[in-house]
């Protein structure tokens, strides 16, 4: 509804100022589902809102960070060349940063076994500079199954190898890795921790 779509504009815009208030980077953004629009209407939907946004708060530097999708239903920004369309369509606005997930990506395919690879294809199609964060996750379900189930690390798909490239280019490259692991089944964050700290430290 009306009254839905200026409310969640209203609230973004309250977090943007918020986050800039306490000294944050910015917020971090599902860019939504078509539902019932085509996906041509649902982008320039959303590139109008992105755009409302922009000017609203143009005056702070708290950016809008868009993370990619899982793919399940009728998400957009499941790809990188997705999340670039945005990007281009907002004139590459200094304002807009990039939150990687990596149960995500792995839910639409990105095969993390290369990590090397998927994180070379993001520099090309989007650029390192703006990543602002990576949402550090391994996933319960098999690649390409745009399925987003979040798992705690080493407990899921993605692998040990993986996730300690993951984490070792994280922390070369300065950029903050944030759990989103399920906490269940005797796991706290505490073991997601600890399993970096074990597996990753020497690698």
């Amino acid at each position: 509804s009306l009254s839905s779509r200026c409310w969640a504009l209203a609230s973004l815009i309250d977090d943007l100022r918020g986050v800039e208030m306490l000294g944050g980077a910015g917020v971090v953004l599902h860019v939504g589902k078509s539902l019932e629009l085509s996906q041509a209407d649902a982008f320039d939907f959303l590139i109008k809102n992105l755009k409302k946004i922009l000017v609203e708060t143009e005056d702070i530097g708290a950016k809008i960070i868009l993370e990619n999708t899982a793919g399940q239903g009728t998400e957009m920004g499941r790809s990188f060349e997705e999340l670039a369309e945005i990007y281009d369509s907002l004139g590459q606005s200094k304002k807009i940063g990039f939150c990687l997930d990596t149960c995500h990506s792995w839910a639409w395919g990105y095969d993390w076994s290369n990590a090397d690879a998927v994180l070379k294809d993001f520099d090309r199609v989007l650029g390192l500079k703006n990543l602002t964060l990576i949402h550090f996750n391994d996933a319960m379900k098999e690649r390409g199954s745009r399925v987003d189930r979040h798992a705690n690390l080493g407990d899921g798909c993605i692998g040990e190898k993986s996730l300690c490239a993951i984490a070792k280019f994280a922390a070369e490259h300065s950029i903050p890795l944030i759990l989103e692991t399920p906490e269940n089944k005797g796991k706290t964050h505490i073991d997601d921790f600890n399993f970096v700290r074990s597996h990753c430290h020497s690698r």
